[in-house]
């Protein structure tokens, strides 16, 4: 089944007991504003009970029953989330006081691009215990994708990244790519370092 991604909100005013029906297409949900549980079913599914900020893949769906055991109004997000891509709504509402303490901020450092030559091997990054993390991304440019990983990397070995795509490499230790494609291909980096 190919289809659209993206997740729409559908802002609902639920009656007690009163099941509302939108027919849209989907493979995820996620109950983004609700006072109270709500039942949902998936085209003819077995029906489950969510909560706010409670939402989860489902198996491929066009159209969505929703009930309330009480009057209420419901924000619930549905669509295609592109297969692993997973929605999260991060808003918490607090009633008291809240201490924070920040930690010193991290030096992001963006070093030079690099061009790999057709079917080679190279160093992006050294060893370095300073280094919290580096984001390798290749160039939307690229003719194909590339394996990012230790110096084992090889066709074979590695993380494969996509053109216009990019891979967290965690740590301090070497970053290496390794290029398959019959061309040169360009990798842009960015390094978080510790203060």
């Amino acid at each position: 089944m190919e289809a659209e991604f993206g997740m729409l909100d559908y802002p609902l005013s639920l009656k007690a007991g009163v099941w509302q029906r939108q027919d849209v297409n989907g493979d995820y949900f996620l109950i983004v504003e609700a006072t109270g549980p709500v039942k949902l079913r998936f085209d003819d599914s077995d029906i489950i009970q969510r909560r706010v900020a409670q939402g989860m893949p489902v198996r491929f769906y066009k159209k969505v029953s929703i009930m309330s055991e009480t009057d209420q109004d419901v924000l619930i997000a549905l669509g295609y989330t592109g297969g692993g891509l997973v929605p999260l709504d991060g808003r918490a509402t607090l009633d008291g006081d809240v201490n924070v303490t920040f930690a010193k901020p991290t030096l992001r450092q963006s070093p030079d691009d690099v061009v790999i030559a057709a079917g080679a091997s190279v160093q992006l990054l050294g060893v370095d215990a300073d280094r919290l993390n580096a984001m390798v991304q290749l160039d939307e440019a690229a003719a194909g994708p590339i394996r990012v990983g230790d110096s084992a990397v090889d066709g074979t070995h590695g993380l494969v990244v996509q053109p216009d795509d990019a891979v967290e490499c965690g740590g301090s230790p070497a970053v290496w790519a390794h290029n398959p494609n019959g061309v040169a291909v360009t990798v842009h980096l960015d390094v978080e370092l510790a203060p």
